[in-house]
């Protein structure tokens, strides 16, 4: 009967250990990676903070330690010396490194709005810009960089609010500020009879507010917080685009109650309405109701209302919120004439 010699891999220990750090990732960041196109992964983190997180595009997964108790060796393919001085090398695995801890991943629901609002200083009028561009300048892209989140998550907050760049530098609007923006595009559309509903050229509703001193890049962003996402360009520019009406009458109910009201202050809910209505397209009054406003307001009672903390634009200021500044332009009062 035949006997056959029982022969196992050989395997060895360096004695010098690599430094390796290994990654679980979820399904969803393999696939990607493993596709015809796999993205660029950023990884970022605050200044002072210990913590990391990975970032497609548009996702963030931040990162946490996962210790074991079983050794992991990191092995790699290695011939193995006989013991048989005439003997022929044997392929085998020697192990390069020991990993205690394995780095995984979670999906993010942080928001970039708390941080957006800490890097960036309040506007209010044109002497706010005049006193920043005494100051450090922070621009829109390099805030980027110190918020532990995607580029495109940072993007969607800033639309939301209304960030914009003047001067070289960076800002958040007032709700007073937009709110009084606001009511100058709505004057220039009714006099001059532009459907801000349908297509509309852009640079043609800029002609008729620029004389009232708003920055250009305000405006701009003004109409990207409520333009009908479909009615834009491919690369965002603006060039022609409609206004969303439910967008729009969402926004603007914010805005109101926030210029009204401190944090966790309530109005009532007909002075809410009437001023909505009031500063509504007139065909689109109808929106004026409290339905739309569930996800963005709290109501203590049935005859009060109040915004959301986490929807204010200020944050939760423990000042008043600017109110409108008060225009006088030509075309308020070539409104009024109107009216």
């Amino acid at each position: 009967m035949s006997t056959q010699d029982a022969q196992g891999i050989p395997f060895s220990i360096s004695s010098e250990f690599t430094n390796f750090r290994l990654l679980e990732l979820p399904d969803e960041l393999v696939k990607l990676l493993s596709s015809p196109a796999p993205p660029v992964l950023q990884l970022k983190s605050e200044a002072t903070s210990a913590s990391a997180v990975l970032c497609t595009e548009s996702k963030t997964f931040p990162l946490r330690q996962v210790h074991t108790s079983n050794s992991l060796f990191i092995i790699e393919p290695r011939s193995q010396s006989s013991a048989d001085p005439e003997g022929i090398p044997q392929d085998g695995f020697c192990a390069i490194a020991s990993c205690g801890a394995t780095l995984g991943t979670s999906t993010s629901a942080e928001s970039a709005i708390p941080h957006i609002q800490k890097l960036l200083p309040l506007y209010s009028s044109r002497e706010i810009q005049a006193e920043a561009a005494s100051s450090v300048h922070t621009t829109l892209s390099s805030i980027n960089s110190d918020i532990p989140l995607s580029d495109g998550e940072i993007l969607e907050a800033g639309t939301q609010l209304c960030t914009f760049e003047a001067g070289g530098t960076a800002f958040r609007p007032t709700a007073g500020i937009l709110l009084s923006l606001w009511k100058a595009i709505l004057a220039a559309s009714t006099v001059e009879n532009i459907n801000l509903g349908s297509n509309f050229l852009v640079e043609d509703l800029w002609a008729l507010v620029k004389d009232e001193d708003y920055p250009r890049s305000l405006f701009n962003a003004l109409l990207r917080r409520i333009a009908d996402q479909g009615s834009m360009q491919v690369d965002s520019t603006l060039e022609w685009l409609s206004v969303d009406k439910k967008r729009c009458s969402i926004w603007l109910a914010c805005v109101i109650l926030e210029t009204e009201t401190r944090a966790d202050q309530t109005v009532s809910i007909t002075k809410l309405l009437e001023l909505w209505r009031d500063h509504l397209l007139e065909g689109w009054r109808d929106q004026a109701d409290l339905t739309l406003l569930q996800d963005v307001c709290k109501q203590p009672n049935t005859t009060t209302i109040c915004l959301k903390s986490n929807w204010r634009l200020g944050g939760a200021p423990a000042t008043p919120a600017a109110k409108p500044v008060n225009k006088t332009g030509k075309w308020h009062e070539r409104f009024k004439k109107t009216k």
